[in-house]
């Protein structure tokens, strides 16, 4: 039963990420407008704090760059640990062959580690290890145990903001009473502009995968290189 529950807030938390519905200010402001309409980034303080802001916040950039290097060398290793002759070993010069994948960076035409953040893997990428390993069930298995671990590095990233933002509510008074009494009290007026992202003009395995439980590698597959 704990398993259980445990696996299905597991699950929620990854599809709060994968959708970019995580509680940053942007997103509070949606239901305590009155309260933090007037907030910026908890790290920063200068800029508006949505879900992109969060990996690139330039008060966090070394932070961030070492989150990213964790998570290629995750990639690294689950990979080598599938190749037994040594000298066919991934090394990191070799996943720049990737574009952009490992850039800090918001791009509309390819995929870079904010993707791998929210936990899409690009097809490019299933590709990259299915080539070294000619083996497709191994494939699997290493980015299911890649997204798992690196998950649990990006979580601790974000619970470490969470720290602060918490820290900054203790110091104005800010408490879940309060929260709950201004909840829903001043309404937020937003423009949701439609997407643009050319990378994810296909996302039918994506919907397949969250709505119907459909199997992991379709939901890779539909990621455009």
């Amino acid at each position: 039963m704990h398993t259980d529950f445990y696996e299905s807030k597991l699950k929620r938390k990854k599809i709060q990420f994968l959708i970019e519905e995580i509680p940053t200010i942007e997103h509070i402001k949606k239901s305590c407008f009155s309260i933090f309409k007037d907030r910026f980034c908890p790290i920063c303080n200068i800029e508006k704090e949505e879900f992109n802001h969060v990996w690139t916040c330039n008060q966090r950039s070394e932070d961030n760059f070492i989150l990213i290097q964790q998570i290629k060398q995750i990639l690294i290793d689950s990979i080598n640990d599938h190749i037994e002759n040594q000298a066919l070993y991934v090394e990191d010069i070799d996943l720049p062959d990737l574009p952009y994948i490992w850039d800090n960076s918001i791009r509309e035409d390819f995929f870079t580690s904010i993707d791998i953040i929210k936990g899409i893997i690009p097809l490019s990428l299933c590709k990259f290890i299915n080539g070294k390993l000619k083996n497709y069930k191994k494939t699997k298995e290493i980015l299911y145990n890649f997204r798992k671990i690196s998950f649990n590095l990006i979580r601790d990233f974000w619970n470490e903001r969470c720290s602060v933002y918490h820290e900054i509510n203790i110091a104005l008074g800010i408490t879940k009473n309060v929260l709950k009494e201004q909840y829903g009290k001043e309404k937020c007026i937003t423009t949701k502009k439609p997407p643009t992202d050319k990378k994810y003009n296909d996302t039918e395995g994506l919907v397949n995968y969250i709505r119907y439980g459909g199997k992991i590698i379709d939901y890779y597959n539909c990621c455009v290189p």
